[in-house]
């Protein structure tokens, strides 16, 4: 009796489980496609949701599930990408709401723009420091200090250079 209880619940939540995910209920049945499933582009503002269990063979056809991606400017160390559109399920990249200009990773990322390091004198020496907006990276492979000196000759002081 407990083991038919217990299959019977199993049953329901598999079923709940099932319609939950947008699944038809007599699919329960024969597997559990929550658990295996994926998504393939088809290419013409649709995709393909498919079971991976094998000898399943469930498949249904969706519409994309787009929402827009605002434009992201790169720094110095990580990429941006232009504003697009991108599907929740498949990840499909538009340019567009409505499917009609496919886009690929490389189109809608920009690169990292990398350091532009310049000498920067400090009040004890310098330092190669980034000069782009917003980035305080400095290249520590050369901090140095200057050394000055009188010259008794003149009588200014000059700079020994870098130590």
């Amino acid at each position: 009796m407990k083991k038919r209880i217990v299959a019977m619940l199993l049953t329901v939540v598999i079923v709940l489980s099932t319609m939950i995910q947008g699944l038809p209920a007599d699919a329960a049945s024969k597997c559990n496609h929550w658990l295996y499933y994926e998504y393939e582009n088809l290419g013409n503002g649709t995709h393909r949701k498919y079971c991976t269990k094998s000898g399943c063979g469930y498949s249904t056809t969706e519409n994309h599930n787009l929402s827009k991606k605002p434009a992201k400017d790169a720094s110095c160390e990580n990429a941006g990408n232009i504003a697009h559109y991108a599907c929740s399920k498949c990840d499909a990249l538009y340019a567009t709401n409505n499917t009609s200009q496919p886009l690929t990773q490389s189109d809608v990322t920009i690169k990292a723009l990398g350091h532009n390091y310049e000498w920067v004198n400090l009040a004890v020496g310098h330092v190669k420091k980034c000069t782009r907006s917003g980035c305080l990276s400095t290249d520590g492979s050369h901090t140095a200090t200057h050394t000055d000196y009188v010259d008794n000759k003149d009588g200014l002081t000059h700079s020994k250079g870098c130590h």
